[in-house]
């Protein structure tokens, strides 16, 4: 039963998962075990919770519901042992290191030493691997081409380095210490340094070689660690000059655009309405494509560059060194894009046209899905099956679809929403409620422990937008009455005045990004935005959180002559503006943008939970407010 909450009470996290159980209705033989697991905060049993329903076929509904309770425990990194979790991501590393060495001698041994053995073992395979060959022939062009352009696309990033941790990694302190990359890759060094002007001459007397790269292993879930290494500083640059020229080649040649993960997830909701799509992951696919694979399937030149800039070596935080059977872990700035080719080949060798892939997400037509699970295993990959929804012959078809971070079920949106901490900070509470009332009960226990949060860490309203940080989400006509947000007028022919809507309200961030002017209220999140109305600045109060750097936003005609009147009298309002910080008493740093409002359609959810809100905290809703 959840505990009635006090005044010197806050609910945590357990608290929350009880509610939401008990919310839930399960069946009794599902609804016992969780019960006794959330009172006795066993965090194994609540992280596993589908395992209490193995055919998730025959109760849906409960299992979507499990999922949501799995996602309270799953990926919170406040529940994970470091390290039992460092031990347990030691072990997945060893393991893929076996399974990419285990691949390279099948592959050896059928594609080179006895290639006649393998159409008889593997009827139809030789046919498909062909086609996938020349398919990466097709997606990566000519490879003197690339070269010969290869310095217009570096990068230096500020990521941590083989040798420097990410503290000591800035742009700057790269490209002033000594060279240190493979051997191997001098000669694409000496092309870039051409390419820049300068002497080649120079390297040898600045480098220093470094053939290994730094394991490391950072939060995944609360079993395990993600692994990740720190590449040598300066072949970090031109491995990111090949993701750059692969990017635009899979973007121009297979529509497969790396940017977005929208074609995955609306492919992902088509597949879970008609079944004509599957979705497939794969388990640890950056840490299994092996050496070989790419070996066999890339056109030669442009494996003899890829491998130049490879670490074949790898170093563990304990000190233990070996050689990699990989192509390269995760941190090698070209792993990305060359899993999302070598998937997206395997997906054209079984004759699919229209498939997506983004890194391990594939998204392909139903009937490709047999031969491209051969081709898979065959190349040493495993299928994550509690992640994979696909209908083999005999398998009735289940309306569920996932790629990319978004879960479908017969078309509706059920991804789960997932605590990845306990909260410690208001914006922290104001992230947690706004996800868990969006998943819940309307009315139900869960929505009135949210209710008690929000009151007790006395938590801002705001009205519905784009970041969850900013404080607890209300409808945009409880805002309008509690008066946190102001409207305007504008005559009918001046455009000098902004439109009839709210460009922003108390307390909102805002994107000072110019490149970027429809993401206006996004971003910036440890900011706090200042409405302003139309012409003048009021002078900003103290918040609670004197560290906190003040924004404001100034704006001005609209961008557009008044010819165009007509044309945007329908459409979201561009406005010059500027947004100025005080960063500290008497300074003040100013950076011109232009801003473009899109106002967001508001949850049908939110206009219950905001009677629910004003219920509970009987009618004190002007309390939440940022000081006016």
């Amino acid at each position: 039963m959840v505990p009635c909450a006090q005044a010197d009470y806050l609910p945590d996290l357990w608290d929350l998962v009880l509610a939401f159980i008990l919310d839930c209705s399960f069946p009794a033989l599902i609804a016992r075990p969780l019960i006794m697991a959330a009172t006795a905060r066993d965090i194994a049993t609540i992280g596993g919770a589908t395992r209490l329903l193995p055919d998730y076929r025959s109760d849906p509904d409960s299992w979507l519901k499990l999922r949501q309770v799995e996602a309270f425990i799953k990926k919170n990194a406040s529940f994970s042992d470091d390290a039992e979790t460092t031990r347990a991501a030691v072990l997945a590393f060893h393991r893929s290191e076996r399974q990419c060495q285990i691949t390279n001698k099948r592959l050896t041994y059928f594609l080179g030493a006895h290639p006649e053995r393998l159409e008889h073992r593997f009827p139809g395979l030789e046919s498909k691997i062909s086609v996938a060959r020349k398919a990466l022939r097709h997606l990566l062009g000519d490879c003197e081409e690339f070269i010969g352009t290869m310095a217009q696309r570096l990068r230096v990033t500020d990521g941590a380095t083989a040798t420097s941790p990410r503290a000591r990694s800035l742009p700057f302190l790269k490209v002033t210490r000594k060279l240190r990359c493979p051997g191997q890759m001098i000669p694409l060094v000496g092309d870039v340094l051409r390419q820049l002007g300068f002497d080649e001459s120079v390297v040898p007397t600045k480098y220093c070689p470094t053939e290994f790269n730094r394991v490391m292993f950072v939060t995944k879930n609360f079993k395990t660690k993600r692994t990740i290494a720190g590449e040598p500083a300066h072949a970090m640059p031109i491995q990111l000059a090949f993701d750059a020229w692969m990017k635009e080649r899979l973007s121009g040649v297979w529509n497969i655009d790396l940017t977005s993960q929208k074609r995955s997830q609306d492919l992902a909701l088509r597949g879970s309405r008609t079944g004509q799509w599957a979705t497939i992951d794969l388990e640890r696919a950056s840490d299994t494509v092996a050496l070989l694979v790419l070996v066999l399937l890339f056109p030669h030149a442009w494996v003899k560059h890829l491998l130049s800039t490879r670490s074949s070596s790898w170093r563990l935080p304990s000190g233990e060194t070996g050689t990699y059977h990989k192509y390269a872990s995760m941190g090698n700035g070209t792993t990305f894009t060359v899993e999302t080719a070598v998937f997206g080949a395997l997906c054209a060798a079984t004759g699919s046209r229209d498939h997506m892939v983004y890194g391990d997400d594939i998204c392909i037509r139903q009937e490709y899905v047999e031969d491209l699970l051969v081709l898979l295993r065959f190349f040493g990959f495993s299928v994550n099956r509690e992640k994979s929804f696909y209908s083999l012959p005999g398998d009735t078809f289940f309306p569920f679809r996932e790629s990319c971070g978004a879960d479908w079920y017969d078309g509706k949106w059920v991804t789960p929403f997932y605590v990845r901490k306990n909260p410690q900070s208001h914006t922290e509470y104001h992230h947690l409620i706004n996800g868990l009332v969006k998943v819940s009960l309307p009315g139900g226990r869960l929505w009135g422990l949210c209710a008690t949060l929000t009151d007790l860490t006395a938590s801002h309203l705001v009205p519905f937008n784009t970041d969850t940080t900013l404080g607890v989400f209300v409808d945009p006509s409880t805002a309008h009455d509690s008066k946190l947000i102001r409207t305007t007028t504008r005559p009918t022919n001046d455009l000098s005045h902004p439109g009839p809507y709210v460009p922003f309200f108390w307390g909102m961030s805002s994107q000072s990004d110019p490149e970027s002017p429809d993401r206006v209220n996004t971003g910036l999140r440890p900011y706090l935005l200042w409405f302003l109305e139309k012409e003048a600045c009021p002078q900003p109060a103290v918040l609670r959180n004197p560290s906190a750097a003040l924004h404001y936003l100034q704006f001005g005609p609209p961008c557009l002559p008044r010819d165009d009147y007509n044309a945007i009298a329908t459409s979201p309002w561009a406005w010059d503006g500027r947004v100025t910080s005080l960063v500290a008493p008497g300074t003040k740093v100013s950076r011109a943008m232009r801003c473009l409002y899109v106002p967001s359609p508001t949850p049908t959810h939110l206009y219950w939970w905001s009677d629910f809100l004003r219920s509970r905290l009987e009618g004190r809703l002007r309390g939440r407010l940022l000081p006016q």
